[in-house]
């Protein structure tokens, strides 16, 4: 991705300085607006591929906070918004900041294959084929898991970038289909998986970390105790509370402390943990 963003900027330079040739060395029919666009598109290229290729991004759980710098009122605000988000008219429970963050790592990651657990209506598993498909240019496979499709979209059974599996999340041994679907994906490496199941997750983690790779990224979403307050606030019989999810993905990353690091470029992206997920946006780095 840094090359990518270094050759357009490479490319735009190129072009304004034809453009102040035609004009006898300088750029004379450009109005000054014009100009210092440019020059402020150029330096956000330099600051974003300097953040990319800035190692310091990734850091161990033992160095992060239990907090978030979103204000819990902030943070219901946009879980209202989400109650009603859909994607092409299928019910679509993202957050607008992981609206924003899931394509630039798409972009940045390059995934071959993308995992959702948790499929619901299918509305994730859509976007996501739909946000690889538009910013890499290729079609990806995104595999999609629950134990349940009785609300599945036909929009997302009928999408020929979407596998959805039926599977016991809190058992992966008793689904043969998905993994033999993995299997005939594991050379099509990175991965990126998305967790948001809200089942099981000890068992889960243990088992991806059987399969993961250096290079593949996982994302447990809804791990933010204020979402925690939220959910309880409208469905007092919640699965598996979030703020469990939050000490699981942390016992989980104390115990391979050397195997995983938070991406804070993506983690903070909105201010420190200000989003669905704190502290679970993980690269498997060993």
């Amino acid at each position: 991705m840094v090359k990518v963003l270094l050759s357009s900027l490479v490319l735009w330079s190129v072009v304004w300085g034809e453009n102040k040739n035609r004009n006898g060395g300088e750029d004379c029919d450009a109005p000054l607006s014009s100009k210092v666009t440019h020059l402020r598109m150029s330096q956000t290229l330099k600051e974003i591929a300097t953040k990319l290729k800035d190692t310091s991004r990734f850091e161990p759980i033992s160095s992060r906070k239990q907090e978030a710098q979103l204000s819990r009122e902030g943070m219901w605000s946009v879980l209202q918004a989400e109650k009603t988000n859909h994607w092409r008219g299928i019910p679509f429970r993202k957050a607008a900041q992981e609206m924003v963050m899931y394509p630039q790592l798409i972009w940045e990651l390059q995934p071959r294959t993308i995992v959702e657990i948790g499929t619901y209506a299918g509305g994730s598993a859509v976007w996501l084929a739909d946000t690889a498909k538009t910013v890499l240019q290729r079609d990806v496979p995104v595999l999609t898991v629950d134990i349940d499709h009785a609300n599945l979209h036909p929009l997302a059974l009928n999408n020929k970038n979407v596998h959805a599996h039926l599977c016991d999340v809190t058992d992966y041994a008793s689904c043969p289909d998905f993994e033999k679907a993995l299997e005939a994906n594991n050379m099509e490496r990175p991965w990126l998986v998305s967790e948001d199941a809200h089942f099981g997750l000890a068992q889960q983690l243990e088992w991806w970390h059987t399969k993961l790779l250096p290079g593949d990224y996982i994302l447990v979403e809804d791990t933010s105790p204020d979402q925690n307050a939220w959910v309880v606030h409208i469905n007092s019989k919640a699965t598996e509370p979030v703020d469990k999810k939050l000490s699981i993905v942390r016992q989980f990353l104390e115990k391979y402390p050397d195997h995983y690091a938070i991406d804070t470029y993506y983690q903070d992206m909105f201010g420190y943990n200000s989003m669905k997920e704190w502290n679970s946006i993980l690269k498997r780095v060993a």
